[in-house]
């Protein structure tokens, strides 16, 4: 597949002018229709058949309506963040098939979806060949080349993250949304680097943890061949069961609520950030230099005021404790080719990262609108419903509660693993453990913890 060529002049003053606040304002008005139990008006231009109704309107001497499409646009980031959720959900149960192809289709809609509500928080909207900045005045602009020569959804959505990964407010809104132990990722960092140092270290956090913008593309191109290509042409030796069982559980173990969503994860992309932040700092690895980084630790933890668990905050991170990263960060930060068995594994991971961190910009926008868990009720409980997360009128009354489930199944597989190491097939675990692995490809419980409802 031939390079994309970089977004052009107007089209980067265009999408530097997207606007968070003009969202929030448009998310806010979507209000009235809540009480309708429903995202948007029914008279909403492009509440159907979206696609057409833009073409429709972008002809020569038509216009969109501006405030339908920011409101549809405002509306679509949790929902794009969920519907993200469910792919990857779909590629674990691929995956625990030993369905790698599928797996690593449906891996690639989870990031491709996640990108797409990522981008609607910031204000821009991904149709098909024509896509959309909602300007601080409300107005969409058009953020497409003019002529034939415009790219589709796939490309343009790489394009336009890769672009807003090198902006300031990017690392403005990393750094708000992740939380280890409840604490903003900026109050972490502010005595140790300055506005700018902040910055030039920001712009490499996305790389750090894996989510080269880059290999989204090579994702997509992997994605054609299991799309497109017999699968079976040629042999690929597949994962052995017990590998794919652990990734299954560890990944969810990441994913456990606690008193903040993603608290676990987040510490662990907040070493990531830390040692990255102390080579570009002083010039040396945290290996080559070990005791002066315990001591910005410690310094760190000393000005963040942490004081019952202060200790077990510098064994982390120091890795005196937990000193392999968690196999989702590992497996994100790799860059297989598409025959090795682990490949699938490597999507799905930059799709959990990638989703983490949609959430928690969806999470954030929910939260500056005003809005709350009987706000979007009318849009929670019958998806839960549907998804068979609970019976109907049988809700949780706290959300976080899904784990329960979850728990049970991780505990189940790992004793399975446990007893099964000599003799484990995908055909012994699939019937002894079938209802787990079922619960375990329900990753539509962590969008609804995690988006804090």
């Amino acid at each position: 597949m031939p390079k994309l060529s970089a977004l052009n002049i107007d089209q980067k003053k265009t999408l530097r002018k997207a606007s968070r606040n003009a969202v929030k304002d448009a998310f806010e008005n979507l209000r009235p229709h809540f009480y309708r139990e429903r995202w948007i008006s029914k008279s909403n231009r492009y509440s159907n058949n979206c696609i057409d109704s833009l073409e429709a309107d972008t002809k020569s001497g038509c216009s969109v309506i501006h405030n339908d499409l920011a409101q549809y646009i405002a509306a679509s980031a949790p929902l794009h963040c969920a519907d993200g959720w469910s792919f990857l959900g779909r590629a674990l149960d691929c995956h625990a098939q030993g369905d790698k192809n599928a797996a690593r289709h449906l891996g690639y809609y989870a990031e491709l979806r996640a990108a797409m509500s990522l981008l609607a928080v910031e204000g821009v909207g991904i149709f098909n060949r024509r896509h959309f900045a909602i300007q601080n005045s409300g107005n969409c602009q058009p953020c497409q080349p003019t002529g034939k020569n415009t790219y589709g959804t796939h490309e343009m959505a790489w394009l336009i993250l890769k672009h807003w990964a090198d902006l300031k407010k990017s690392v403005e809104l990393l750094a708000k949304i992740i939380q280890p132990g409840g604490i903003p990722l900026q109050d972490w960092l502010q005595e140790l680097y300055s506005g700018s140092s902040l910055m030039s270290i920001g712009n490499k956090w996305l790389k750090t943890w894996g989510l080269d913008l880059q290999r989204f593309t090579e994702d997509r191109n992997a994605r054609n061949e299991a799309s497109y290509r017999p699968t079976q042409m040629n042999y690929v030796t597949p994962l052995d069961v017990l590998s794919s069982s652990n990734f299954i559980y560890n990944l969810w173990r990441i994913n456990e609520p606690t008193n903040t969503p993603f608290e676990i994860l987040d510490r662990y992309l907040l070493r990531l950030i830390l040692e990255e932040g102390f080579k570009a700092r002083t010039g040396k690895s945290v290996k080559e230099n070990p005791t002066d980084f315990e001591k910005l630790i410690s310094l760190m933890l000393s000005r963040l005021e942490i004081r019952d668990t202060i200790e077990l905050w510098k064994d982390l991170l120091i890795r005196k404790t937990n000193s392999e990263d968690p196999v989702v960060i590992t497996e994100a930060q790799k860059k297989s080719k598409i025959d090795n068995p682990r490949h699938h594994l490597q999507v799905i991971s930059r799709a959990t990262l990638l989703l983490r961190i949609a959430t928690g910009a969806c999470s954030q926008l929910i939260k500056k609108a005003d809005f709350g868990r009987n706000d979007l009720k009318f849009w929670w409980k019958p998806f839960g419903e549907d998804r068979g997360l609970w019976k109907p009128k049988n809700e949780p009354d706290n959300l976080k509660d899904l784990w329960a489930d979850i728990e049970m199944a991780v505990n189940e597989i790992q004793e399975w693993e446990n007893n099964n190491k000599t003799n484990a097939s995908y055909s012994h675990w699939q019937r002894d453990c079938s209802l787990a692995i079922s619960i375990l490809g329900s990753c539509e419980r962590i969008a609804l913890w995690g988006l804090d409802l």
